[in-house]
């Protein structure tokens, strides 16, 4: 039922986006000069024209700088900014990689000192369709476009991959250490590492975890040729041991004294008691819990992109920059991390029930 919902809850964002996407095929202002844009919005490219020189000549207008030429482009195709505002070298080059951008006044650019590119929806007669396509056959075509031309699937797939074994082994690491430290705590010659693990962790976690990633990359790993995915395992693990610890150790205290007393009359000791009596009054409410920080550590594997690794968000960002399709990428890393989080939290509670069914 849950996977229905989520299914659900899938269709209803791209139905939403489907129908933001038709409206904004009607512009609300056609330009035809520049004093159209005089007040508007304009984009310029970082180290491109002087921005005192465009200042001067539209006094009125916001100038909005970006770093390269993919983040102008996406800004008009997505309508951030109403133009763009590029020299002849940076004009030629951005109306080159991208068709659906023009020049406002291609008859008088040649003379002027600088270019003014608009999207071609923003023209008079741009809204037409001149293609006759409908809504279905443009939703294809950008989905062919940002998914299927070029191989990008297999970006996507090594994309997710890298981000299921961050999450799954990053996950196994702060249990592991986790129970670990649960382990020391109830033994008394080991006090003293216990409460030196202990701090770490809790100071650990009172840090980005974003931060521990570059600390552990640039640092810790600096001289030490290791992998970006195995830096990202480790940080994670770390910073999230703190929490599991937390849920293990509030949970195990709630246990009634007499169930211990009850267990050891019964003749159970050691792991037997704990997994016949113990265990499984502790673990079940601990459950959502469980699955909520397993979904925390999911949703910081999209760090990995800062560090250069290939992970579902920074494949997002790579097909954004050479499709200039900002809608179906990041649509369908929604809807992968959508299903990720309902396989958590149903496969938390079906592992709940496969290893104490019994008890």
């Amino acid at each position: 039922m849950r996977l229905v919902r989520t299914f659900l809850l899938a269709f209803i964002l791209i139905l939403c986006c489907s129908c933001a996407g038709k409206s904004g095929d009607e512009p609300r202002y056609v330009y035809v000069s520049e004093s159209d844009i005089a007040d508007g919005r304009l984009a310029r490219i970082d180290g491109g024209h002087d921005e005192d020189c465009l200042s001067r000549r539209m006094p009125d207008a916001e100038f909005v700088t970006f770093k390269n030429a993919s983040e102008f482009i996406v800004a008009l195709n997505v309508g951030k900014c109403d133009a763009g505002i590029a020299d002849r070298k940076d004009a030629e080059i951005l109306l080159a990689v991208c068709d659906e951008l023009r020049l406002l006044n291609p008859d008088t650019a040649e003379t002027d000192d600088f270019y003014i590119i608009v999207h071609k929806r923003k023209l008079p007669g741009g809204s037409a369709d001149s293609t006759g396509q409908g809504l279905f056959e443009k939703t294809m075509y950008r989905i062919e476009r940002s998914l299927l031309s070029d191989s990008y699937w297999l970006l996507i797939c090594r994309g997710l991959l890298n981000t299921v074994i961050i999450f799954v082994f990053g996950l196994l690491l702060s249990l592991i250490l986790a129970v670990s430290m649960v382990y020391l705590e109830y033994q008394p010659r080991m006090r003293k590492v216990f409460d030196l693990l202990h701090y770490i962790v809790k100071t650990i976690r009172d840090l980005p975890s974003i931060v521990l990633i570059f600390f552990f990359y640039y640092v810790v790993f600096a001289s030490v040729p290791v992998s970006g995915i195995i830096v990202c395992i480790i940080s994670l693990g770390v910073y999230f041991t703190k929490a599991f610890y937390d849920i293990f150790t509030v949970h195990l205290s709630l246990i009634d004294p007499r169930q211990h007393q009850a267990a050891h009359m019964l003749g159970l000791t050691g792991w037997k008691k704990y997994r016949l009596i113990i265990l499984p009054q502790a673990v079940k409410p601990m459950l959502p819990l469980l699955s909520a920080t397993s979904k925390s550590l999911l949703r910081s594997t999209s760090y990995a992109g800062y560090i250069a690794q290939l992970d579902l968000i920074k494949v997002t960002e790579i097909i954004r920059n050479q499709t200039y399709e900002v809608l179906v990428p990041l649509l369908l890393v929604s809807i992968i991390f959508l299903l990720l989080s309902w396989a958590i939290r149903e496969g938390i509670f079906k592992l709940y029930s496969i290893v104490f069914a019994n008890d």
